[in-house]
């Protein structure tokens, strides 16, 4: 989505949820919308099977100049549980149970994340001052789902698909697959080609019933499958992120990685034989930087650019497993690293102030067996991350030679 759509898409939606909230304040009797309240998945539903036993979670902050420090946390048992009689939105994480309580997902912390992680356009609204606003009749708008029904979630993002998205549809067809299941999926998600791939790898045996974005469904029995990688999205302006922040456990990540790349393995065989790769983001890309400065440098060490996007997914395995080392921006190319089952040295950046402990990929990698390695560079203080940034060339080729030496 360009800069323009993302900035006009935000400013509709944010007079909608204030107009919502002003007819709600007038007339509560005729509004289309009215408040409601929220209740965890665990104190609504019913526990299905148990995937995952509780375990012991690490996290590691980026490791700059050889410092990095490890953080320990705890995850309970994991569990596929069963909500009925309740609508959704395909792409939102969220559920509206009767009375106006709407559920959502145990690994979501309100204290720390912005309500509107809970939002799913047009059945449920969260307002500037965080109230949250449902649809007063739902089922005069909704689509009927009969029976059990998988939910997995639906964000159009790369990360998302691979380190969520895909891991339920993986557990879904591990602990269910000995008959086809319905699993609902968003009609976002299978318009992009190499998503679809992806998703079909786990679900070609099963039945997606494909939904648009805005569509609203009422499920007779919803199937939601608790998150083994928990990560703060939307967090709220005045917190600064932790390692401790990100709990995923090690055991499902590696073996969902093994399950991953043994499926892509049997569709194309490794050929490409590019050892050192620069990620690179298109010239359109909302998150911009001095990027033409830095592939100057690369070039000079005999990196390869490589835009990721322009490649299918088999392509795309085939390029990371049979390369040595990454360079590239922070973001969801990083996903990437998932593919390759041999150590990689990589590189990359964080800005001082809110986001300098972010600590995702330098646990993913950490997890994966990958040698990740940062410099910090800049100052961001913008929520969304989408403001344009700068690279100090000289620190870049300092620590891009540091990272091929012996």
């Amino acid at each position: 989505m360009s800069s323009t759509k993302f900035a006009l898409r935000n400013l509709y939606l944010n007079l909608y949820r204030e107009w919502v909230r002003f007819c709600v304040f007038i007339s509560p009797r005729k509004a289309t919308y009215l408040t409601a309240g929220t209740v965890l998945y665990s104190e609504v539903s019913s526990k299905i099977l148990c995937y995952a036993q509780a375990c012991k979670t690490y996290a590691w902050s980026p490791n700059v100049d050889g410092k990095q420090f490890q953080t320990s946390s705890y995850l309970p048992d994991l569990f596929f549980r069963s909500i009925k009689d309740s609508y959704s939105i395909a792409y939102s994480p969220s559920l509206l149970l009767k009375n106006r309580i709407l559920a959502f997902p145990d690994s979501i912390s309100l204290e720390r994340e912005n309500r509107t992680r809970l939002e799913s356009f047009p059945l449920v609204l969260v307002s500037k001052n965080s109230s949250i606003y449902v649809l007063r009749n739902p089922s005069k708008y909704s689509k009927t789902i009969l029976g059990r029904v998988f939910v997995v979630g639906g964000s159009s993002n790369w990360y998302h698909l691979l380190f969520e998205i895909l891991p339920k549809l993986y557990l879904v067809d591990k602990h269910f697959g000995e008959q086809p299941q319905n699993i609902i999926i968003t009609r976002e998600l299978m318009n992009f080609t190499n998503f679809a791939a992806a998703i079909n790898l786990f679900s070609s045996y099963h039945n997606l019933i494909v939904a648009a974005s805005c569509e609203i469904l009422w499920l007779e029995e919803a199937i939601i499958i608790d998150d083994f990688n928990i990560a703060p999205l939307n967090v709220k302006p005045d917190l600064t992120l932790h390692p401790s922040d990100w709990k995923i456990n090690n055991f499902m990540l590696n073996e969902f990685a093994i399950q991953l790349r043994s499926r892509l393995l049997s569709k194309d065989p490794p050929s490409t034989k590019n050892k050192k790769l620069f990620l690179a983001r298109k010239n359109y890309s909302n998150r911009r930087y001095n990027q033409d400065s830095l592939i100057k440098i690369s070039r000079e060490f005999g990196f390869q650019i490589c835009n990721l996007e322009n490649y299918t997914l088999s392509e795309q395995f085939d390029i990371i497993s049979n390369a040595q080392y990454l360079v590239g921006p922070p973001g969801s190319a990083w996903s990437s690293l998932i593919f390759s089952e041999k150590p990689l040295k990589c590189l990359s950046w964080v800005p001082h102030g809110r986001f300098q402990f972010s600590s995702l990929y330098s646990t993913i990698s950490k997890i994966l067996g990958h040698d990740m390695n940062f410099f910090y560079s800049g100052i961001n203080t913008s929520q969304i991350k989408q403001d344009p940034f700068f690279v100090d060339p000289n620190t870049f080729r300092y620590y891009l030679s540091k990272l091929l030496m012996p």
